[in-house]
């Protein structure tokens, strides 16, 4: 692993970030640490607010497993139609006004 310090970093990042994306090891030392560059994979995201809730992105993102995802799927599911059998949650079927939200 090629390390840095700091400084040395800041005025080279388009370099360091050149040759970690081809694959060499780089490290920057930050006091008595070294944080390590690497390149990661990123999620397109279809809306700012809305995630695409895959098997592959909540193992990446909170380290759950398929089975763990798809028991919790499983379990809202199940709650989710037992609050529509009890009435705690109705279909709306009129116009949404998002003003009266503010």
């Amino acid at each position: 692993m090629t390390t840095m310090t700091l400084t040395k970093a800041r005025t080279n990042l388009s370099k360091i970030c050149s040759r970690a994306k081809k694959g060499e090891e780089i490290g920057i030392i930050y006091g008595d640490r070294v944080f390590q560059i690497i390149p990661v994979e990123v999620c397109p995201v279809t809306s700012p607010r809305i995630v695409s809730m895959t098997d592959d992105y909540v193992q990446k993102e909170y380290g759950v497993t398929p089975k763990e995802f798809a028991e919790f799927r499983h379990r809202r599911t199940a709650q989710y139609a037992k609050a529509r059998r009890e009435g705690k949650i109705v279909s709306f079927k009129g116009r949404f006004n998002s003003r009266l939200l503010d």
